[in-house]
């Protein structure tokens, strides 16, 4: 085994907020940092906007940013977003 250092160090945070009781809206952030390197991160973004269409089912819209401080040097882009569209049954 090498003698060299590895390890990660994350933080992270999330907000819900219930406007009534059919719907909320909510956000979180993580980011992930090499401890042996602080510039090299990873942060996450994400937003999204729940309401309820009958009983236990939900209709859920969410975005999401991910992006990474240092690349590798074939990757050009560092952001990446999507958009999820989902519906879900809650048990």
């Amino acid at each position: 085994m090498g003698g060299g250092r590895s390890g990660a160090v994350t933080a992270d945070q999330k907000l819900t907020v219930r406007l009534s009781r059919t719907a909320s809206v909510g956000q979180s952030c993580y980011a992930l940092w090499n401890i042996t390197d602080a510039h090299d991160g990873l942060y996450v973004f994400r937003a999204n906007v729940t309401a309820a269409l009958a009983g236990r089912l939900q209709f859920k819209v969410e975005a999401a940013d991910t992006s990474k401080a240092k690349l590798p040097p074939t990757t050009r882009q560092n952001d990446d977003v999507a958009v999820i569209v989902s519906v879900v049954y809650r048990f």
